[in-house]
């Protein structure tokens, strides 16, 4: 018999299993804090040590998206009063929103109006989705630096929303290309192409100035 054959000869199996079937639990929870736990608190340590720079990247893109949303062209705007927003504590002023689309009615009533777009003359259509077209590439690209340049200081969800909005622009883009091409083809100027895009951006940019408002350290008045 060989060394080897001896050595496992004398082991105790019966205790052997029994030790193995006990260290289960802790072997699962070693996995569970390593793969779970560990990660939450240190995410939750590195986002309290950046809070400071969390909220100024954040009021950057509250600013950014109210000054879009502020800016809407007439005849699609809603009158109404506006609505400042502040950081909590420091009173810091952040932006002005107006007309003041984190109210659902208003909101509503905005949606309804750009969707009516549709029905308008074609003119009129093509002169509002030119000038939204200019202003949708430079709020991408300030929200696309945003992201990229700052995401270490930029919440997760967040960040994912803003992506979001970029998204709906790139859509928009490539809808409103077909308008120049719909001219090349028939000499007509049209702005039909990009409408429900641009809806998708007004409402995405308002719920996410309301979601920030709701999630950080934003109140208004």
């Amino acid at each position: 018999m060989s060394a080897l054959e001896e050595l496992i000869d004398k082991i105790n199996w019966t205790s052997f299993w029994e030790e193995q079937i006990n260290a289960i639990p802790y072997f699962i929870i070693g996995i569970v804090i390593s793969v779970w736990v560990i990660p939450y608190f240190t995410i939750r340590g590195i986002e309290k040590k950046n809070l400071r720079f969390i909220n100024s990247k954040t009021s950057f893109i509250v600013f950014e998206l109210c000054e879009f949303l502020s800016r809407i062209p007439e005849g699609i705007r809603q009158d109404g009063e506006g609505v400042a927003i502040f950081l909590k504590g420091k009173r810091e002023f952040v932006a002005l929103l107006r007309p003041n689309l984190l109210d659902a009615l208003t909101l509503a009533k905005f949606e309804r109006a750009v969707l009516d777009l549709s029905e308008v003359e074609s003119a009129k259509q093509h002169e509002l989705v030119t000038h939204e077209h200019r202003r949708l590439m430079k709020l991408r690209d300030t929200l696309e630096r945003l992201t990229g340049f700052h995401s270490l200081h930029i919440q997760n969800q967040v960040s994912n929303e803003v992506s979001d909005i970029c998204y709906e622009i790139r859509k928009f883009e490539d809808m409103y290309s077909m308008n120049l091409t719909y001219e090349e083809l028939l000499n007509e100027k049209v702005g039909k192409f990009g409408i429900l895009q641009l809806r998708n951006v007004y409402v995405k940019s308002a719920n996410l100035v309301s979601h920030l408002i709701d999630r950080n350290s934003f109140e208004v008045e």
